[in-house]
């Protein structure tokens, strides 16, 4: 028994140090998701010219209503947060919206770019701007995986208005639009 003493010392300080390890490891985890999350919400950038003003004089094709409501139906929900389901289902079917819009710039359909211009006009999509995580953690008790999930949105949507934009840059160079 005396023997044994000193190996089960040794096996029980590895489980604490590998708990230990384990802590920290999730810890630094959420180090890192809060970082983005910080890095997200203080991303500044100079608005565009006629940011905030509604655009007249341009006409958007029917097939990109849904993309404007869909950007103005999450600025709402930000403002009030009721229901997490309608959050998701709208911020995703924003990404596919915009995701289609990509699609239809690269295949130059009709009227496709006036839409990235409108709504470049508008200040872009608005709800990337001031996303309100406190005020979704507070209404849906959300944890580090949900606030997590909702930023992949909202990235992978990012990623797609920069290329849009690029595009429009190009074009600009171009002088193609004026």
């Amino acid at each position: 028994m005396v023997l044994i003493r000193p190996f089960t010392d040794i096996y029980n300080r590895g489980q604490r140090m590998f708990s230990t390890l384990i802590t920290l490891i999730r810890m630094f985890h959420l180090v890192l998701l809060l970082y983005r999350l910080v890095l997200c919400l203080t991303q500044t950038t100079d608005p565009p010219p006629g940011y905030g003003e509604l655009q007249k004089g341009h006409i958007i094709a029917p097939e990109w209503d849904s993309l404007f409501a869909a950007g103005r139906n999450l600025t709402f929900i930000y403002k009030n947060p009721t229901s997490e389901d309608e959050l998701f289902r709208t911020s995703l079917f924003y990404q596919a919206q915009i995701e289609e819009l990509e699609r239809a710039v690269d295949d130059n359909r009709f009227r496709s770019l006036d839409a990235v211009w409108e709504l470049y006009l508008n200040g872009g999509p608005l709800h990337f701007r001031q996303i309100p995580f406190d005020k979704f953690i507070s209404a849906f008790d959300w944890n580090s995986d949900d606030v997590h999930r909702y930023y992949s949105i909202i990235n992978k949507t990012r990623n797609v208005w920069d290329r849009l934009v690029a595009e429009l840059e190009i074009l600009a160079e171009s002088d193609t639009i004026i």
